[in-house]
C-alpha cells in the first residue's frame, strides 16, 4: 500500500480503468522521455504491489502501482519538493493514462452488478478518493460498511484505511466491536490503530 514516508510527498492517486495496464504506461512514459527510476516485483502472498516509477522532473516521479492481491493498477506523483508540486505536475502525469474520475468512482459503488463487482468498486474508489474530506465517498462508504455481505463491509474497511480520513475514526471503532466477523473486527481494529487510536 503507497504511503508518503521520508520526506516524500504523494498526490491523490488515480485508478486505471484496466487492471493489466503496466505495458500502456511504461509506452506513455516513453513517449513523454521520462526515465525509468523504480523497477520493483510485487509480492502478492504479502499484498505488496508491484511498483514501476519514471522521473517527470527533478524530484518528482510518475508511480504506477499493480496490487495483484486486491486486483487494481492506479498511479500517483510522488515528490520531495513538497504535495503542491507533486500535485501541479499531476494533469501532465495523467494525461494520456485512461483514469476514472470522481463522478464514476463514486456512482460504481451503487451500480455495480453484484455483491463481488461492488465490493471491488468500494476498494477502488477508497484508492482513488481524495486526499481531503469528501462527503460523497464517505457516505458510499459508510453504507458499505453497514452492508450484509461481508466482503462488501471488508471492502468498505479497506477502502477507509486508503483515505486515511478521521472522520471514520468512529465508525472504525464502532466495526471493530459490533461486527458479526471476526476477521473484519479484527481487521477493523488493525485500521483503527494505524489511525492513532479510537475516535472521539
Amino acid at each position: 500500500m503507497s504511503l508518503s514516508s521520508g520526506g516524500v510527498s504523494r498526490s491523490r492517486r488515480f485508478v486505471l480503468r484496466q487492471f493489466r495496464a503496466e505495458e500502456s504506461v511504461a509506452e506513455f512514459a516513453a513517449r513523454m522521455g521520462w526515465p525509468m527510476t523504480v523497477d520493483l516485483p510485487g509480492d502478492k502472498r504479502r499484498g505488496v504491489p508491484r511498483r514501476l516509477a519514471w522521473q517527470i522532473a527533478p524530484g518528482a516521479t510518475l508511480n504506477f502501482f499493480q496490487d495483484d492481491t486486491l486486483r487494481v493498477s492506479y498511479v500517483s506523483v510522488m515528490s520531495g519538493l513538497g504535495r503542491e508540486f507533486a500535485d501541479q505536475l499531476i494533469p501532465l502525469a495523467v494525461a494520456e493514462i485512461d483514469v476514472y474520475d470522481d463522478s464514476e468512482l463514486v456512482h460504481r459503488m451503487d451500480d455495480a452488478g453484484n455483491e463481488k463487482e461492488r465490493a471491488k468498486a468500494v476498494i477502488q474508489a477508497g484508492i482513488g478518493a481524495p486526499r481531503e474530506f469528501d462527503e460523497r465517498y464517505y457516505a458510499c462508504f459508510l453504507q458499505a460498511a453497514e452492508n450484509r455481505t461481508p466482503a462488501i463491509r471488508e471492502a468498505a474497511v479497506h477502502a477507509i484505511f486508503y483515505t486515511k480520513w478521521q472522520e471514520f475514526a468512529d465508525i472504525l471503532t464502532d466495526i471493530s466491536e459490533a461486527d458479526p466477523k471476526k476477521a473484519i473486527r479484527e481487521f477493523a481494529g488493525r485500521v483503527l490503530t494505524a489511525f492513532g487510536g479510537a475516535g472521539s
